[in-house]
């Protein structure tokens, strides 16, 4: 059972391998 946490956790992780790094972690 995931939580909105983990879920959120996820998106961030894939964002920032997508974009590089850096700000999207922040926004």
């Amino acid at each position: 059972m995931k939580t909105v946490h983990d879920i959120r956790r996820s998106n961030a992780r894939k964002l920032r391998d997508g974009v590089g790094g850096n700000s999207s972690f922040a926004t």
